[in-house]
């Protein structure tokens, strides 16, 4: 007899004894015999009424056949539950999020950067966004943060974070990448895709080479702009080289190139239209546009017609020796700014622009600034939209 067997049996005599209580008297045992009036047999030779039942025989009856459909029960439930189904997996997968797609050549086949393991999309934070509301616009700001190791030593691989912003007002889409020199090995997801108004953190490791040097170089592209900033990865303080304290800074070989690159290019002083003056009080520590086009500023633009308007560019003082910067109007129907000039830290300047506006379009200022740490350039909507 089985564990199972034993337990129907219990549950029977525990259900007959609580239907009967004390009125089942104990059967007086006859061995069956067999009866000649009716084709089966009966247990007691008392005479009874054909077909009626003894006074204990139905409700032990009906006690036992609640234990069978109980036992019944048990058994289907345990057959059931060594096939169960958690519940939660029947649940429907999570609705994703409806982005448009975007149409433009390079942002073919990557993937969104939900879909990229690596990287972190968090919201933007309070902070950043007063820091540009500070400045009056948003602009795309890649910065490396969250060192494993404070100061990484050569042939030491360690992690960091690339953290990446794109302004609410910015294009919807951007395809972000990014290339390392000068390390002997370096990873970071991507390329993916990037949306507007939300910070991606992207989850890097890298190891310097003997030289102790290294550096990444950030690149968006959009349907209609594409900037790239280059970026020490030898830093604790994780800002470009000409930002990092301690930093070994550019190769001899590296300023010899920029030294060719910019020959003949006058300084900031000699080109008409730049007006320099002292560096900014209003945001120290920042090298950059310095904010809106405020000429521009509510203009509903006229086709045809030309409209002038400054802009202001920062160089913090702890920036490098020197840069090379141009400007240009772009995505209008006509427009100029100066000719291309040296920028040195701890100034500002303003540079006056022309621009005659397409219809129906805002038109953006591009701008690239070339120095011995590479080449950075970028892009900024000149009535405030993208």
């Amino acid at each position: 007899m089985t564990d199972f067997d034993t337990t129907i049996k219990e549950l029977v005599k525990g259900a007959v004894d609580a239907e009967l209580g004390g009125r089942r008297p104990t059967p007086k045992f006859n061995r069956p015999v067999a009866d000649d009036r009716f084709d089966f047999l009966v247990l007691d030779d008392e005479p009874g009424p054909v077909g009626a039942l003894r006074l204990w025989s139905a409700p032990m009856l009906a006690a036992v056949l609640a234990v069978l459909l109980g036992a019944a029960l048990m058994v289907a439930i345990t057959l059931k539950l060594d096939h169960r189904v958690d519940p939660a997996h029947l649940k429907p997968a999570p609705a994703r999020p409806t982005r448009p797609p975007a149409y433009f050549r390079e942002a073919l086949g990557v993937p969104e950067a939900e879909d990229v393991p690596g990287v972190s999309i968090e919201p933007i934070s309070d902070v950043d966004a007063r820091t540009y509301q500070d400045l009056g616009f948003y602009y795309n700001d890649p910065q490396i943060v969250d060192y494993s190791t404070p100061r990484p030593k050569p042939g030491e691989p360690y992690s960091f974070t690339l953290k990446y912003t794109v302004a609410p007002n910015e294009e919807p889409v951007y395809v972000l990448s990014w290339k390392f020199e000068g390390v002997k090995t370096g990873d970071c997801p991507g390329p993916l895709l990037v949306r507007q108004g939300h910070t991606y953190l992207l989850h890097c490791t890298a190891t310097l080479g003997p030289d102790g040097g290294g550096t990444l170089t950030v690149m968006w592209h959009g349907d209609n702009e594409e900037g790239g900033l280059l970026l020490g990865v030898a830093c604790s303080e994780c800002r470009p080289w000409s930002q990092s304290a301690g930093s070994a800074g550019p190769s001899a070989a590296a300023i010899a190139r920029y030294a060719k690159a910019v020959a003949g290019a006058p300084e900031a002083t000699g080109v008409p239209g730049v007006t320099v003056g002292p560096e900014s009080s209003e945001n120290p520590g920042y090298t950059g546009l310095g904010g809106p086009f405020d000429e521009l500023a509510g203009t509903t633009p006229i086709p045809g017609v030309n409209y002038p308007f400054t802009v202001e560019y920062l160089v913090d003082s702890g920036d490098e020796p020197e840069a090379l910067l141009s400007m240009r109007p772009e995505d209008v129907a006509a427009g100029s700014c100066p000719r291309p000039f040296r920028i040195r830290p701890g100034h500002t300047y303003r540079i006056r622009c022309q621009v005659t506006f397409q219809a129906g379009k805002a038109g953006r200022l591009a701008f690239s600034r070339l120095s011995p740490s590479g080449r950075q350039t970028g892009s900024a909507p000149l009535l405030g939209t993208g």
